[in-house]
């Protein structure tokens, strides 16, 4: 009987044991997951706050508009007329350089902000266009928000991106005015 409880004790403290390693790497997977979903939360902050559409008033002007709800501004941003279609939106770095449908601004402060962008021969069978901006958020990072919504980061900035080449010039960002 003695030894029947001796082996009982045995498995009881195996058994502890095992489960004890169970809960502790399920608990330490777990808070890995949940730091890795706060790091990417942090990480997506500024970007995801950035957003660009284009806008016509009833005299044919037409500007983009570039939404920046985050804190800080956002750096060497490059805003450029895509065209959508039934198969879905081309990407800007697929369009010939120079494109005279781009727009390259030094920074956009928090706010609401425009630039004016002459769309005259843009407009033909079939062809609607959309706003892709790329841009460096305050971390450093460079993103790209698509005309189709999705965002995207870079493995270089901007300028480099869609092959700009330097010296840069600067068109002039407003702040936004209702039309």
């Amino acid at each position: 009987m003695v030894a029947f409880c001796a082996v009982v004790q045995v498995i009881c403290a195996f058994v502890t044991l095992c489960l004890t390693v169970y809960v502790v790497l399920r608990d330490t997977r777990h808070m890995n997951e949940q730091d890795e979903r706060q790091e990417m939360a942090e990480k997506l902050a500024q970007p995801s706050s950035i957003a660009a559409w284009l806008e016509r008033d009833s005299t044919g002007e037409s500007r983009i508009a570039i939404r920046n709800d985050s804190d800080l501004p956002v750096y060497e941003v490059v805003a450029t007329i895509v065209v959508t279609h039934g198969a879905g939106c081309c990407k800007g770095e697929d369009l010939e350089s120079p494109y005279q449908y781009r727009k390259k601004l030094d920074l956009i402060p928090p706010g609401l902000h425009s630039v004016a962008i002459d769309m005259g021969g843009f407009y033909g069978m079939h062809r609607h266009p959309l706003v892709e901006i790329a841009f460096v958020c305050a971390k450093g990072k460079s993103w790209i928000r698509r005309g189709d919504g999705a965002l995207d980061e870079l493995d270089a900035s901007p300028f480099s991106h869609y092959e700009l080449g330097l010296p840069i010039a600067f068109d002039m960002v407003a702040s936004y005015q209702k039309m």
